[in-house]
């Protein structure tokens, strides 16, 4: 079940679609208590019993957990109509795959070192990202 523009989930206003994968959806909303936007990611599945739920509920404590500058910071984790979601701070900016052809070689590697960074830092808070790709790599507009 997409959401769309207009729609509501608890508080959260949804702007627009950011993405989706094999697991959920990303929607850039906005927070309506806080008067912030966020981007916000909700599981597909609604079976509360499902490996689905429990490895996506892992993925959001875990991530909220770090704290580092190169990692986007998790802000709130909930439930709402039977769809697990989490919210995390708006980056505004693009994709690394988007923005890799107009990038030097010098670039791409401060970015590598950037994520490597960012990396080590989780796998010693004991997290291991699993999908570590350019298109989930996201650079502000200020390029960080």
């Amino acid at each position: 079940m997409a959401l769309t523009p207009g729609a509501r989930l608890g508080p959260y206003e949804i702007l627009s679609a950011l993405g989706a994968g094999g697991m959920g959806e990303v929607y850039r909303a906005r927070d309506t208590k806080l008067g912030r936007e966020v981007a916000l990611k909700m599981l597909l599945s609604t079976d509360s019993s499902s490996l689905e739920m429990e490895r996506f509920r892992r993925e959001s404590r875990a991530a909220a957990k770090l704290k580092h500058p190169n990692i986007v910071p998790i802000y709130e984790t909930g439930t709402e109509a039977g769809r697990a979601f989490f919210t995390m701070e708006f980056v505004k900016g693009h994709s690394l795959e988007r923005r890799m052809p107009e990038l030097t070689m010098r670039r791409r590697l401060e970015i590598v070192r950037d994520v490597a960074r960012a990396l080590e830092f989780a796998h010693g808070e004991g997290v291991v990202h699993r999908d570590i790709k350019p298109s989930n790599v996201v650079l502000s507009e200020d390029g960080h």
